[in-house]
């Protein structure tokens, strides 16, 4: 029983709640996958696979942006272990990328290399997560990057960054995961949210039931507080912009960090309805917090009392992944998470304002992925038929059944496993999508970040994935159309034209009510399109747009008669 607990990457393997097979549905092909014509080149490399340094099972994170403002999405991916940073051998043909790569996208689904040219060389490992915010207000997007190792906060400079990190007051000694920017206090200054996975020594070895090593379960480290830093950048200037940012930590004056947990996947949303933004985070083989803000000065977490930190069995989950979006069409957010082989990846339907249940079972989604790990995911409406779908990026992180390690170039091949997708039936309950010739689909992978947002800007949502020991992919949407769209930029005028995080956006056509965030935040050690995007189904016309903006002012915007792409600005709607 000891050697079963210390394999893998979380809990042991519970009984699974459905035990009928379930036949995938054909569908789609929903994505055509474009990564060698595209000009991304990128190789995540992870280490000598083999030796089992924890770090390099969990793999890295991805961004999208549009970093030098040209009105179209960049890519910026994590490396692990630069191979500069330790002597080591390389597979044949294998050439891992020297550090974290910037993308620019010069045309359409084309991109070239610019991280050079921005002065974005990020050469110390071991790089983990990736949030993307405008710290000081002056319209740019910066980049912070989570690591095993030293944290990492790039202040862009018009398309060129500096490293900032000493100088900001940002110091995160822990291994750091996924992280945010989130404006908890609503102050106009986007704060920073870090979940801390476990205090590793790489002396621990970890064995399976059959004696064979792999890689350790969390549970044989200590656990780690978050980190929550507050952006005081505008204290002390007078005006509403800066060019130097700097944060204090808050963590101890905000309650965050009266919990230790091994943190990896975030999410910052307004769950109980009163207008503040709570922070959740998922915990691997630990119960999951639900940081409830008070009135945005302190946090306590409620994850227990709202049903959010346990599945319906009353037992903690490997949580990797999370994403929030209404499934059923109840006018709530809902959440969803990814979790081990061996357990379900669940979803929690908000079924009271602020109070949740797993269910999970009811929504066709808990024996399709009972087998797999997942890590990245994403609600989002594939085919704009007015309903959110779920996709879901996996790969093992122990190898099948006490199997033994494949030796030499091919060692995580044992690893991988086929993503999948999951189509909604406009009810909240989801059918797996066959392979077929889907590209997100045709291949096992070992697939761990995961964003998705509209790359060419056609109104659909393409997705890029990272690896362990592989390239960053990009998904093209090809799905078939069943409705029309609305893609929504919310900015405010006062803060430098920045994204509004924590702004709430509803679409409202005929009887129809659609609501989305504007946070892209969420998955797993990604940070994805900051704009909204709504399928809305047969609508011919949107009637009305509301924006409940962060500081609690509701506007509302004329609709039109066509959808496509609206870029929204505080003080330009009317009060409802």
């Amino acid at each position: 029983m000891l050697a079963l607990l210390l394999a893998g990457c979380g809990s042991p393997k519970t009984v699974p709640p459905v035990k009928t097979k379930q036949a995938a549905v054909e569908a789609g092909p929903f994505f055509e996958e474009i990564t060698a014509s595209s000009g991304v080149d990128f190789q995540h490399w992870c280490g000598d696979g083999g030796k089992y340094f924890f770090p390099e099972v969990m793999g890295s994170g991805i961004a999208l942006l549009d970093y030098d403002r040209d009105d179209d999405l960049d890519i910026f991916v994590v490396q692990g272990m630069p191979p500069s940073a330790v002597p080591t051998r390389t597979p044949p043909g294998f050439t891992p990328s020297r550090s974290s790569r910037l993308y620019q996208q010069v045309s359409s689904g084309h991109f070239e290399d610019v991280t050079d040219a921005a002065q974005l060389n990020d050469l110390e490992p071991y790089g983990m997560g990736v949030a993307v915010g405008d710290v000081n207000n002056d319209g740019w997007p910066d980049l912070y990057v989570s690591k095993f190792g030293k944290d990492r906060l790039w202040l862009n400079q018009q398309g060129k960054f500096q490293d900032v990190t000493e100088a900001s007051g940002i110091r995160n000694p822990r291994w750091g995961t996924s992280c945010c920017f989130v404006d908890y206090d609503r102050d106009g200054w986007l704060d920073l949210y870090v979940v801390n996975y476990v205090d590793y020594f790489p002396a621990q070895r970890c064995v399976q039931a059959n004696g064979t090593e792999d890689y350790c379960h969390p549970g044989q480290f200590g656990d780690s507080p978050a980190r929550l830093f507050r952006n005081v950048t505008g204290e002390d200037k007078g005006d509403a912009t800066s060019k130097e940012p700097r944060f204090e930590d808050v963590s101890l004056a905000t309650g965050i960090d009266g919990k230790v947990g091994p943190g990896l996947g975030v999410l910052a949303a307004d769950f109980t309805g009163d207008g503040w933004v709570d922070l959740y985070a998922a915990n691997d083989a630990k119960a999951n917090f639900l940081w409830v803000s008070k009135d945005g000065k302190t946090f306590q977490d409620e994850a227990i009392a709202a049903g959010a930190a346990y599945d319906a069995a009353g037992k903690p989950q490997s949580s990797m992944g999370v994403t929030s979006g209404d499934v059923d069409g109840d006018g709530r957010r809902d959440l969803f998470m990814t979790h081990l082989d061996g357990e379900y990846s669940t979803l929690y339907l908000q079924v009271a304002r602020g109070v949740f249940e797993d269910r999970t079972a009811a929504a066709g989604l808990a024996t399709p992925t009972y087998p797999t790990t997942g890590f990245g995911t994403a609600l989002l409406d594939l085919d704009f038929d007015g309903d959110l779908d779920l996709i879901i990026g996996n790969g093992r992180v122990r190898r099948q059944d006490g199997a033994a390690p494949v030796q030499g170039d091919d060692f995580w091949q044992s690893y991988g496993e086929r993503n999948q997708v999951f189509l909604n039936d406009g009810t909240g309950v989801f059918a797996d999508v066959a392979a077929g010739t889907d590209g997100f689909l045709a291949a096992a992978r070992v697939s761990r970040g995961l964003a998705v947002g509209d790359l060419d800007n056609d109104g659909d949502l393409d997705v890029v994935t990272s690896e362990v020991n592989g390239p960053a992919r990009i998904f093209m949407n090809t799905a078939k159309w069943q409705g029309n769209w609305l893609s929504v930029r919310a900015i405010d005028p006062r803060y430098g034209e920045r994204d509004a995080y924590g702004a709430v956006i509803t679409v409202v056509a005929g009887d129809k009510r659609w609501q989305r965030d504007i946070n892209p935040g969420t998955s797993y050690l990604s940070s994805s399109d900051p704009r909204a995007h709504f399928g809305i189904g047969t609508a011919q016309k949107v009637d009305k747009v509301e924006v409940h903006w962060p500081d609690g002012i509701t506007e509302r915007f004329r609709g039109n008669a066509a959808a496509g792409r609206v870029v929204l600005r505080r003080g330009d709607g009317e009060k409802p």
